[in-house]
Formats: structure tokens, sequence, C-alpha cells
């Protein structure tokens, strides 16, 4: 590893942030490869806040109930950083004659998928860096491990 000072130095106004996501593994050996991204490796304290993907949140929704409109409320209110806008979308979503919607979503604490509720997201919303690198595997999926 060889890296030049003033890059080293940079790294200390980084956010302590990691993203984790999975890929399929495809034919003769199945299973996921896990990949994690960092944007800055040197945590000073050690704590961790888990929290969800905006972007796979509102698609395994919109997998569940499908609705399309309903997948776009839904993000609206991951970002709404003010209670007006977020209870604005939560209402569309409470006027749903099916009640499932609300159920669905009241099961995830509010904290891992809106910034709204956030205590430490740093206003990282997807896991964009880490998708990134799994396009760049695309072609391996098939490979063996080793």
């Amino acid at each position: 590893f060889w890296a030049f000072d003033a890059a080293i130095e940079a790294f200390k106004y980084c956010r302590p942030v990691t993203c984790v996501d999975g890929t399929h593994l495809y034919g003769k050996y199945k299973g996921k490869l896990l990949i994690t991204v960092n944007e800055h490796m040197g945590w000073q304290k050690p704590y961790a806040y888990h929290r969800f993907c905006v972007r796979h949140l509102a698609s395994n929704f919109n997998t569940t109930l499908k609705n399309k409109a309903l997948k776009t409320t839904v993000y609206a209110m991951t970002v709404a950083t003010q209670q007006r806008q977020f209870n604005n979308q939560w209402e569309k979503i409470e006027d749903v004659e099916d009640v499932l919607p609300g159920a669905w979503l009241s099961i995830i604490p509010r904290d891992k998928w809106t910034l709204l509720y956030d205590q430490g997201r740093y206003g990282d919303i997807t896991i964009n860096m880490v998708e990134i690198f799994n396009g760049v595997l695309k072609g391996a999926h098939g490979l063996p491990i080793t």
C-alpha cells in the first residue's frame, strides 16, 4: 500500500460510512457474494448504525404491493426532512383502501429508512458505491469463487 501524505490527511474529513450489499452468483457455483465499500476506514469511535438503502426498500415495497404510485410516495417519505412533508406522504399511504401498505411500513422502524428520524446517516439514503462495484463484478458472477 502506498499513498501520498496529502491523500491520507484528506481522509480525516470523510464520513465514516460502510455500505454492504449482496449479489447473486450464477452458473455452476450458486450463492451470494457480499460486497463492502468503505467511504472512510479510520473510525474514531466504536459505533455502528444499521440503515436500509431506500432504493431497495422502495423496490421491495413495490414488489410486495405492486403499486408504483405508492412506491414513489414511499421514496418521498424517505427523503423528507420536515415532519410536515413526511406526514403529507404518510396520509397518502393511509388513504389507500388496502391496509397492507401502512402495515408493511409500520413494521420497519422509521430511523432505519427515513432522513427525518435518522440520527447519523450523514444524508446517505442509498448504497450507490456498492452498486457501482457490483456492476464491475457483473461479468464474474458465473466464475468459480477462487
